[in-house]
């Protein structure tokens, strides 16, 4: 272990000299080729009259702009003698060119105008391709989660938040359970979130585990996001193997001027209605309790500007063993070396302690273990994320710029069974049966949890240490991005094994203006994965070969080759974009991805109450994307955007039951291990409506249609398989066939009220609980949330929200009822 984390800083090492060596090269190629021009002026509102604050100027083919203040006034200096076009744009505006020449030396003044438009179509998108575009202009389906719309929530939370996002899923198992979020039907759900085909950045630094690729999404808070990006659709070309499925870009707040901000908000979970599901497991027997307080400040002392965020949650849980406590620091800086450099920190630290919940006794009794046959409810899972991140931005030329990034994430967990027993326990009552916690220990190979004894708990200690390097070119009308990122990981853990591994991708886009409409985009990219593994070796559970005296069964041991240690793919994508007005465009993509396995889903020997078997067998899975789709604005009033697209799997990774004793209404009896088992074809239809009829009101309604089939020509021996009902029997498990959500915002005077709602149509295919009568299936809700902000006074704002205003009992995943209604309640403070 030690050997390979020195390897992986000695890497790191070279890395950062190539980096450093990079810029000093590119400063001297470029030196002295920014301009002596300066052109300045104030953007205004048509018809009022009124300046423009944060209307965006940019000098086109160049990288060279500025975004207006608050009285409207912009300046572009260092602006190179020339003819140019210059765009002006502002959200909820429509976009004006005008084309100017400017001598050296000179001070050119221009004030511009905007007629109001799309609130939509006017959105700057920065994911789709990795550099801004208006979103009218981006050849892929990308939705945008403003400021102010995360502003206007009262219960700002991530995973909350991207259920109001067309073509996104969530499946939770409550609490702090795994979660796993689905873009069209990218993701299935495993224990643990394993093998996510879902990339998530925060300022551009992947958070997703180096072992699992997974994320926690409930844990994950929302105090320093101020923006959310959701490119839908296969990124590989541009983000590598683990967007396969799609991207979520947060950009974290980094204020111009000094702010402090306070937060705290409580509240607690209502009873559903006693015939329906007994409430006496609440924890202590009286109704959960939750509240969360927050602290930020932000400022900007001459070149830096910084934001420091801590925030602490506390809830009782709303079911059994779904208790969870948490605490979270992030940091942003960013200073300003000279007029075109630029360095700025990201930082993340997130400790998190709660119960594991687990699948349900019974319907009536949903809020309690199934203490029949396992006894969980003390079983408690620790888990911490850490990230540090480092950009180096250099503004090369007026068409030039390289940006350089570095970083550590680490995502650590430690499940403690038992932790409240005393490790000496009766094995058996006076008839001989097994009693108490020694249940647990029989079907799960646990003992009470000893820090002393490895055997007592899992873990898992994920460390990765990455960077990337991306130019951005403006020559001759094609917009160029080119680069390279890397990452070295290095993993400990009880239930993964000791392993390491890198992987390398380069990947290059040429964007360029086919003719006045339209605009072309060519993109490729190659990935290289490797696992520093020859063999693994393993309890065999599918070879029992006795009962110890503690009534253990004893199984052989079988060690296998690595079959693929190293895995390649080169992944192309053309995209193109047809731009009738400014408020109308058609846009089609097509590309091809891979994503090779995770370490987890190679080497997991224990998911809960399953028993694993690593395969050193496990190849990538590999898919070809398409999509097609209009956007048409009908100014601020009404727009709309439709898509349909086709999604065509090979090697589709999923996990299998390969016990052929399984009995389906046992899962202890369940013997997992990941295979490439499937193809798999997910075709679908998104619609996306938003409207703003009056300034105070805005409207969002979403809608996606989804066939998710597995074509594969055996599914048996997937868990669930057959014992599905029929018409579940070849869809894809846990991928709903509709979801509709909407989300509305009105301002009245001092008041921002929200409603929001979600439908997720039953889901046809399970794995853990599979029945041919389709009993207990997930799905088929329609949930309801209400929420109000009230400022009464300068700086103080009182909110209220009710989450799941009917109180629906339902569950996302079978067997594991979600939250019934909430009611939130909290004050907020700005300075």
């Amino acid at each position: 272990m030690l050997k390979r984390f020195d390897e992986g800083i000695f890497t790191m090492k070279k890395i950062v000299w190539l980096i450093i060596g990079l810029c000093w090269f590119s400063e001297a190629v470029f030196a002295d080729t920014h301009g002596k021009s300066t052109i300045k002026g104030v953007v205004t509102d048509a018809e009022t009259s009124e300046p423009l604050p944060g209307a965006t100027v940019m000098i086109q083919e160049t990288m060279l702009g500025a975004a207006s203040d608050l009285d409207g006034y912009y300046e572009i200096q260092r602006v190179p003698s020339g003819s140019f076009v210059i765009r002006i744009s502002a959200i909820g505006y429509k976009n004006i060119k005008k084309r100017i020449s400017i001598g050296d030396g000179e001070t050119l003044e221009l004030n511009f105008s905007l007629k109001q438009g799309s609130v939509t179509g006017s959105e700057v998108v920065v994911s789709a391709s990795r550099y801004e575009q208006n979103k009218v202009e981006t050849p892929i389906t990308t939705s945008v989660i403003s400021e102010e719309a995360i502003v206007a929530l009262p219960t700002p939370q991530l995973d909350h938040t991207l259920e109001t996002v067309p073509g996104v899923d969530m499946v939770r198992s409550g609490g702090y359970g795994s979660s796993t979020v689905q873009i069209r039907g990218s993701n299935t759900y495993s224990g643990g979130g394993l093998g996510t085909r879902v990339l998530m950045l925060y300022d551009g630094f992947p958070l997703n585990s180096p072992d699992a690729g997974s994320l926690y999404w409930s844990m994950l808070s929302m105090n320093a996001i101020e923006r959310i990006e959701v490119v839908k659709g296969n990124a590989s070309s541009l983000y590598g193997m683990g967007a396969m499925g799609g991207v979520i870009s947060a950009t974290a707040a980094l204020p111009k001027e000094f702010t402090f901000k306070a937060r705290f908000q409580n509240g607690f979970y209502d009873k559903p209605a006693s015939n329906e599901t007994n409430t006496s497991v609440y924890p202590g027997g009286s109704t959960p309790y939750f509240y969360s307080a927050e602290i930020q400040h932000g400022n900007k002392i001459n070149n830096l500007r910084y934001n420091l965020v801590y925030s602490h949650s506390d809830d009782d849980g709303y079911r059994q063993s779904a208790q969870m406590e948490s605490d979270d620091i992030k940091i942003k800086a960013r200073y300003d070396l000279n007029g075109s450099n630029y360095l700025q920190l990201t930082s993340m630290l997130t400790f998190v302690t709660g119960g594991i919940p687990y699948p349900w006794q019974n319907r009536y009794n949903a809020l309690a273990a199934d203490a029949q046959n396992y006894t969980f409810d003390d079983d408690v899972k620790d888990n911490s994320v850490q990230l540090i991140g480092l950009t180096h931005v250099a503004t090369l030329s007026n068409s030039a710029s390289l940006e350089s990034k570095l970083y550590f994430n680490r995502s650590y967990w430690l499940i403690k069974y038992y932790p409240e027993k005393n490790s000496a326990f009766d094995k058996t009552n006076a008839t001989g049966e097994v009693i108490d916690n020694y249940q647990r220990y029989l079907a799960g190979d646990r003992r009470p949890y000893d820090p002393d004894d490895p055997s007592t708990y899992n873990d898992s200690d994920a460390r990765r240490y990455g960077g990337s390097i991306q130019f951005n070119l403006f020559s001759g009308g094609h917009r160029i991005v080119a680069g390279t990122d890397f990452r070295y990981d290095d993993v400990t853990s009880t239930i993964y094994k000791n392993n390491s591994g890198y992987g390398v991708g380069i990947f290059a886009q040429d964007d360029f203006q086919a003719s006045d409409k339209i605009r072309i985009s060519f993109g490729a990219r190659f990935d290289v994965d490797h696992i520093d593994r020859t063999s693994i070796t393993y309890k065999n559970y599918l070879d029992q070969t006795g009962i110890d005296e503690n009534y253990q069964s004893i199984y052989s041991y079988k060690t296998e080759s690595i079959k693929y240690k190293t895995l390649w793919q080169f992944s192309p994508r053309v995209a193109a974009t047809y731009l009738l007005d400014e408020e109308t465009s058609i846009r089609a993509s097509l590309g091809r991805s891979m994503r090779a396995p995770t370490l987890a889903e190679r080497f997991v020997t224990d998911a809960g109450f399953f028993k694993g078997i690593p395969n050193g067998e496990l190849d990538a899975e590999r898919m070809t994307g398409a999509e097609i789709g209009m956007f048409k604005s009908f100014s601020r009033y009404f727009s709309f955007d439709i898509s349909a697209y086709w999604n065509e799997y090979q090697d589709l990774i999923e996990s299998e039951n390969v016990n052929p004793d399984a009995v389906s209404t046992d899962i202890g009896s369940v013997i997992f291990q990941f295979r490439n088992v499937s193809r798999a074809r997910i075709i679908g239809l998104e619609l996306s409506l938003t409207s703003q009829p009056i300034e105070t009101l805005h409207l969002q309604f979403g809608y996606n249609y989804m066939n998710a089939k597995d074509v594969s020509s055996d599914s048996d021996r997937r868990l669930g398989g057959n014992l599905n009902p029929e018409d579940g029997k070849d869809w894809l498990s846990y991928r709903p066939e509709h979801t509709f959500n909407f989300n509305t915002t009105y301002h009245i005077g001092n008041v921002i009220l929200n409603y929001s709602g979600r439908f997720v149509s039953e889901i046809k295919s399970v794995r853990m609980y599979a029945n041919e009568e389709g009993t207990d299936y997930p799905g088929g809700f329609f949930v309801m949330n209400a929420g109000a902000k009230y400022d009464v006074m300068d700086g103080v704002v009182l909110t209220a929200a009710v989450r799941n205003l009917g109180n629906v009992q339902y569950e996302e995943l079978e067997h594991y009822r979600a939250p019934g209604r909430s009611f939130h309640f909290g004050v907020e403070y700005q300075y």
